[in-house]
């Protein structure tokens, strides 16, 4: 019953989303594996639950089309992992963070885009293949557009061996009006309680598990970019600043 995200959402134990990034030139494999080793590995991570598995089920190079598939583990392979997942007191983590169960494939791959190695195989990937934005789609659910400068400048992205030198792209500084757009569904003093990281690339945004950016006024020094967490943050909107304040937060990484 498993299906295409193009005609239907799949069984209760599986998901489809696909990634779709707009290259006009080839891009090596070598680069696209990389990519894709760090894709996969941080979704399953933001996932938060070991027994699913985020599959490649089918890849045009053409137009860099990566279709993915969120799946329930066979059993052989939850018997491999048994350790680990001991390590994880997941009973504890489990109960106090359900949404993290619930959190669909493309929300998954969203926040890792985020995560500082996934955004250098991005990089290298879209300067390869010349490429402006990566759009991450799932049935039912409104597409994500990640444009090139989210992302490391290529040359960092070289100096970690990926793909080959240009010139760095200028990252976009988010203006007052930006900020307020980002806020709009938020009221002065609200309180915000939910997971996601600060964006590696941009120290000042935080990105939520449902993929919306927070412009950061201030947060724990201790907050490091790409830690998946729970926060506890105040908005503050005066005429002079907009942003969320982040007061305390709680580590979620599988550890």
């Amino acid at each position: 019953m498993a299906t295409h995200p193009e005609f239907g959402e799949g069984t209760e134990d599986e998901e489809f989303a696909r990634v779709v990034i707009d290259t006009s030139r080839a891009v090596s494999m070598a680069t696209v594996g990389r990519f894709l080793a760090e894709l996969g590995r941080e979704a399953e991570l933001a996932l938060g639950d070991n027994n699913y598995v985020v599959e490649l089920v089918q890849f045009r190079q053409g137009s860099s089309i990566f279709d993915f598939k969120k799946r329930r583990r066979e059993r052989d392979e939850q018997i491999d992992r048994e350790k680990r997942l001991l390590d994880l007191a997941e009973a504890e983590a489990r109960e106090n963070n359900k949404h993290r169960k619930e959190m669909k494939l493309m929300a998954a791959l969203a926040l890792a885009m985020s995560t500082a190695s996934v955004g250098l195989g991005a990089a290298a990937l879209m300067d390869e293949g010349d490429a402006k934005t990566i759009v991450i789609t799932q049935l039912r659910c409104s597409p994500e557009t990640f444009h090139r400068y989210d992302f490391p400048s290529a040359l960092s992205a070289s100096a970690y061996g990926y793909g080959d030198k240009r010139t760095p792209s200028a990252s976009a500084v988010a203006t007052y009006k930006e900020k307020e757009e980002m806020l709009k569904d938020y009221e002065d003093g609200q309180t915000i309680d939910g997971a996601g990281r600060v964006m590696p690339r941009k120290k000042n945004t935080f990105r939520t598990a449902r993929n919306t950016q927070l412009p950061i006024l201030s947060k724990p020094d201790d907050l490091k970019p790409g830690q998946l967490v729970n926060i506890v943050a105040i908005v503050r909107k005066t005429e002079n600043e907009i942003g969320i304040i982040i007061n305390k937060f709680r580590d979620l990484d599988d550890v």
